[in-house]
C-alpha cells in the first residue's frame, strides 16, 4: 500500500472568494444599502463571510497559517504569560487580522460600487495568478469534481514528491467511464472549472472505493517543503524544517520568491543545495537566481 501526500489548500487567502457562496453573499451585501460601503463596513462583511465559509468548508489551512504566525510572534508577546490568552491574541489579532485586511483591500479595489459589481475575473487575472504557487492553485477548484462524483474532497491526493502515484487500473477505469475523455478534460481543465488530474483522480477513487485507504496509506512518512512566493516571510521557519528533519523527500523555492528573500537567506539556500550535492557551482547558481530577482 503506497503512502501518499494528502493535500489541503495552500493558496492565498483570497481563494475563498472563488465560489458561488461568496458571490451570493457579497451581492446581497452590496444590494442592502443605497450608499457606498466604507472600508470598515467591508471589513465587517469579510469577517462574517470568513466564519460562514469556515462552517461550510472547515478551517482548511487556517490552522497551519496560525501555527506559523504563532512561531513568528512568540518573541513579540513576552509579557502574556497565560498560553490560552496568548494563543487567542495570536489567532484573532494577528492571523485573522492579516486575512481580513488582505481580502478587504481586494474587495475595495475590485468592486465597482456605482454598479454594485465585483470584478472577480479582473482580480483573478491581474493579481491572483501572479501570487500563487502551482501546487496551491490545484487545490482551489474542487467543486466541479465534488458534483461530478457526488462526494466531498476534504483531502486531495497528490504526489508529494513521489513519482508514479496513480493506480494504473483505476486510472484506466476513470478514463473509460467518461465519454470522449480527452475532450472532457481539455474543456474542464480551463477556466472556470480548472480541474486537475489530481482532483479528478481523487474524486474517482472516493466514488469507486468510498475512501482512499483501499489504495493508499494515509500515514505520510515523507514530507515535502515547497516555499511559495507568498511564503517568503516564513522562509526561516520553513528552511529550518527542510534542513533539520530527516524525512524530507523534496524541497523547492518558487522562482518569484527570490526577490523577497534577503541576501543571507539566499546564501543559506545555495549552501543547502551544495551540501546535498544538488549543485556544484555556487556562483553559477547565484547567477541563475539573480535572473529572478
Amino acid at each position: 500500500m503506497q503512502p501518499i501526500k494528502l493535500s489541503n489548500q495552500k493558496s492565498p487567502f483570497s481563494s475563498i472568494l472563488f465560489n458561488k457562496e461568496f458571490v451570493k453573499k457579497y451581492q446581497e451585501f452590496l444590494s442592502i444599502t443605497d450608499f457606498n460601503p466604507d472600508y470598515f463596513q467591508i471589513r465587517e462583511f469579510v469577517i462574517n463571510y470568513i466564519f460562514i465559509w469556515n462552517d461550510i468548508r472547515g478551517p482548511g489551512h487556517l490552522n497551519t497559517i496560525n501555527k506559523i504566525i504563532k512561531i513568528l510572534t512568540l518573541k513579540e508577546l513576552p509579557d502574556i504569560k497565560k498560553s490560552k490568552i496568548r494563543d487567542h491574541v495570536i489567532e484573532y489579532d494577528f492571523t485573522y487580522y492579516y486575512i481580513v485586511e488582505y481580502i478587504s483591500k481586494i474587495l475595495e479595489k475590485y468592486t465597482n460600487f456605482e454598479e454594485r459589481k465585483f470584478d472577480l475575473l479582473a482580480y483573478f487575472n491581474n493579481i491572483f495568478l501572479k501570487n500563487i504557487d502551482i501546487w496551491g492553485f490545484t487545490m482551489i477548484y474542487i467543486t466541479f469534481v465534488e458534483n461530478l462524483y457526488n462526494t466531498k474532497l476534504d483531502l486531495v491526493l497528490g504526489p508529494g514528491g513521489v513519482p508514479f502515484m496513480f493506480h494504473t487500473a483505476t486510472v484506466q477505469e476513470l478514463v473509460n467511464s467518461i465519454d470522449n475523455f480527452v475532450e472532457f478534460f481539455q474543456t474542464n481543465v480551463k477556466y472556470p472549472n480548472l480541474v486537475t488530474e489530481f482532483h479528478l483522480y481523487s474524486g474517482y477513487v472516493l466514488h469507486k472505493f468510498g475512501s482512499y485507504e483501499m489504495l493508499y496509506n494515509k500515514t505520510q512518512y515523507y514530507q515535502v517543503v515547497n516555499i511559495a512566493d507568498y511564503e517568503a516571510t516564513a522562509f526561516d521557519v520553513l528552511f529550518n524544517t527542510m534542513s533539520s528533519k530527516y524525512n524530507i523527500l523534496t524541497v523547492s523555492i518558487h522562482r518569484r520568491t527570490y526577490k523577497d528573500l534577503s541576501d543571507s537567506q539566499i546564501v543559506q539556500w545555495i549552501g543547502f543545495l551544495k551540501d546535498k550535492s544538488v549543485i556544484h557551482d555556487e556562483l553559477e547558481t547565484r547567477r541563475q537566481i539573480n535572473t529572478y530577482t
